[in-house]
């Protein structure tokens, strides 16, 4: 089984057992009579959703997604509810609607890391690379802790833009910060090769299996990983 595969199977997975979770508190919802507890509990159910649609797009379903996305409360989960029905509208390429969606949800949610992220990914979409790079940078001012994938964004919208040397740097940093991320050192691969090296440098990372010899690189070493939703 090949690593896609094999990450397909465990999204399958991951959906018959939401699925389960969600059917489970749903009967218990059935049966409350408390609202306070009727409350949480309707809560849980969208947390779940939530979790379902984003499986669901991870396996290509977009309008499946959609549909679960769409039925979540803006109360209690209107940033989230957002930021899923933008990305699988964004997939599906309708883009007008993504973009009047997002420029709402930025009004509401004016410091949102993931809205921001996401508007960076459809100005990528649209070839509105430098436009792109400022969201990805924006993003980074809102960044939970530990979060790395908008500074990998501004590493992407940076080679796009021809910034090869600028974005190699970004890189190095989140492959010795991340070196079980392949996406980063992939990314690192396609700046070098970009800027005319043959060879992955050999000092890159504090991966020992990495340090041995410095890897030839490819054409398939080519293309920048896409950027990831949030």
């Amino acid at each position: 089984m090949t690593e896609k595969e094999s990450l397909i199977v465990n999204n399958y997975k991951e959906l018959q057992d939401l699925n389960k979770r969600y059917l489970k508190i749903q009967r218990k919802l059935e049966k409350t009579r408390s609202s306070t507890a009727h409350l949480e509990l309707k809560e849980y159910l969208d947390d779940l959703k939530e979790e379902m649609g984003c499986r669901l797009f991870d396996l290509g379903e977009y309008e499946k997604g959609l549909a679960l996305f769409k039925s979540l409360s803006w109360e209690t989960h209107g940033e989230g509810k957002c930021n899923g029905m933008i990305r699988a509208l964004v997939e599906m390429e309708y883009y007008d609607e993504a973009r009047r969606l997002l420029e709402k949800g930025l009004k509401e949610f004016p410091e949102s890391y993931v809205l921001w992220v996401a508007r960076g990914v459809l100005n990528q979409r649209l070839g509105y690379n430098l436009e792109s790079l400022k969201c990805f940078q924006f993003a980074l001012r809102y960044a939970p802790e530990g979060e790395s994938e908008a500074l990998f964004d501004v590493a992407s919208a940076l080679c796009e833009l021809g910034h090869s040397e600028e974005a190699s740097k970004v890189l190095q940093d989140l492959v010795q910060k991340h070196p079980e991320e392949p996406r980063y050192l992939a990314g690192l691969a396609t700046c070098f090769l970009d800027m005319g090296y043959p060879r992955m440098p050999s000092n890159i990372t504090n991966s020992p299996e990495r340090l041995d010899t410095p890897r030839r690189l490819s054409t398939k070493d080519s293309v920048m990983p896409t950027v990831k939703w949030v």
